[in-house]
């Protein structure tokens, strides 16, 4: 279809996108990143471009290439794109660090960012993030940050009360 019709246009941008999507379920992240990039750089300003270098990131931290998704994240994370997807890019880049042991660079991103998270899941992946790069800078006796990481986690009972408050708005909205 895309070489049928090359010419830029809403069907195009819409076909481009979820070509892009399509190669990502499919498995194939590699052709899914080219796509999403083609995307981004013919409508630039298109309303899915944001969404679509987050998605983008995500697949060059599934492919190993992590220095162009903490990149291309951080360059997210400081566009004018919403805070929701800015937010998303910082908590993703956190969780690879987390989950690569990069204790250190996970600490420096934990406490350089004004995190102004409120809402669940976002709040939980800070949280459980905070909690697992204080206990790693506990262990590494850099007890400063480890407590700095420690301030970021709320307290229990405030995390329960609003899952229970999501779900409550879940069962709302689907009538449960």
């Amino acid at each position: 279809f895309l070489t049928q019709f090359p010419e830029p246009g809403a069907v195009h941008a819409f076909v481009l996108y979820t070509s892009g999507r399509a190669e990502q379920l499919a498995g194939d992240n590699a052709a899914a990143v080219i796509r999403l990039k083609e995307f981004e750089d013919t409508y630039p300003t298109a309303r899915e471009t944001p969404l679509a270098a987050l998605q983008r990131a995500d697949l060059l931290y599934r492919l190993g290439r992590t220095d162009e998704a903490e990149a291309l994240s951080e360059e997210l994370s400081q566009s004018e794109a919403s805070e929701t997807l800015r937010t998303q890019a910082r908590l993703r880049t956190l969780q690879h660090f987390v989950d690569a042991a990069q204790f250190d660079s996970a600490a420096s991103l934990l406490l350089s960012t004004d995190w102004q998270v409120k809402k669940m899941p976002e709040l939980a992946v800070l949280a459980f993030a905070a909690l697992r790069t204080g206990d790693a800078l506990m262990l590494s006796e850099n007890f400063g940050d480890a407590l700095r990481c420690y301030r970021l986690v709320p307290p229990h009972a405030q995390l329960l009360a609003r899952q229970r408050s999501e779900v409550e708005r879940a069962r709302q909205i689907f009538q449960i």
